[in-house]
């Protein structure tokens, strides 16, 4: 496994460094996959009143991604500080 992630202080001093995490496709696809499963979920567990399911978000959200790091990029997944904002990044192009 890789070293620990540098720390940044800001946005435009991470993205490389994450971009560089996630060089392969099936790493993208994977977190992709993990972020469809979790969202349905959460969705189904609103739609038919049953809130335990809600359990599931993490797992189903988080382990096909921390799964694609250490199967496909053989590295640590970044921080969670960082989530938020690479999310918004990726979305806004």
């Amino acid at each position: 496994m890789a070293a620990p992630a540098p720390r940044f202080k800001t946005f435009v001093e991470f993205y490389p460094f994450y971009q560089s995490q996630h060089r392969h496709r099936g790493t993208r696809v994977l977190h992709l996959v993990g972020t469809g499963m979790a969202l349905l979920t959460a969705v189904a567990a609103l739609a038919s009143r049953r809130p335990r399911l809600l359990l599931l978000v993490p797992v189903l959200g988080y382990g096909p991604a921390w799964a694609s790091h250490a199967l496909v990029e053989r590295n640590r997944p970044a921080t969670f500080k960082w989530v938020g904002r690479c999310v918004r990044r990726v979305r806004s192009g």
